[in-house]
């Protein structure tokens, strides 16, 4: 799986690419709709940008961009955080939207 790619580089500039398969989710059946991501694409994108730190330090700026016309990144898809072992389910956000 490859959903991050250098697109174009400078010399103090690189442009990164987003091209998230909507069937390439790490769970089978698991959605990665309008470039929404779970932890296969943060490793990824960890990995572009570390590849771009050690192996060409000179780049000052990284721009992100989408390869999907009219879609950036709808974030992270809401599955993947209630699906971590870390999640509690006694800390939920109340209507008043201060911690509970």
């Amino acid at each position: 799986m490859f959903y991050i790619s250098l697109t174009y580089f400078t010399v103090e500039v690189a442009w990164l690419e987003m091209d998230v398969d909507e069937q390439g989710g790490l769970v089978p059946g698991y959605e990665l709709k309008l470039n929404s991501y779970d932890l296969g694409v943060d490793i990824e994108l960890y990995d572009a940008l570390q590849r771009l730190r050690f192996e060409h330090p000179e780049v000052c700026s990284v721009v992100l961009t989408s390869a999907k016309e009219m879609v950036f990144c709808a974030g992270a898809n809401i599955r993947m955080p209630a699906a971590s072992p870390h999640h509690s389910p006694s800390t939920v956000i109340s209507s008043d939207r201060s911690l509970t």
